[in-house]
């Protein structure tokens, strides 16, 4: 533990912060322009980003067999729960957005 609050530490909270920020708007940007509705509200500054999807399951598995790891988090049927960290990049979102595109079209 006391290594993760050294690596954190290093990094600076504030940047940390305004990164995931960064990676959390291209995210529902990218979202949006697929036509995609979002639960989160526009104001929140939560990473946290969150949308309707028909099938949440075969969403996740077809997602998994891309190689697209997301935590499922079962708050209602059909939720995705995106939010990403300081330890994704701008690729990790284009690369969920071309799979998602895919598997929604």
């Amino acid at each position: 533990m006391e290594a993760a609050l050294d690596y954190v530490s290093g990094i600076g909270i504030e940047t940390i912060e305004a990164y995931n920020f960064h990676l959390t708007t291209l995210l529902r940007e990218r979202l949006e322009q697929a036509g995609t509705t979002l639960i989160t509200p526009p104001y929140s500054r939560s990473p946290i980003t969150a949308f309707f999807i028909d099938d949440e399951v075969g969403f996740g598995k077809q997602m998994r067999e891309r190689g697209i790891f997301f935590a499922a988090r079962q708050w209602k049927q059909g939720m995705i729960r995106i939010s990403p960290h300081f330890y994704n990049t701008e690729n990790d979102i284009e690369a969920f957005m071309e799979a998602y595109k895919r598997i929604i079209k």
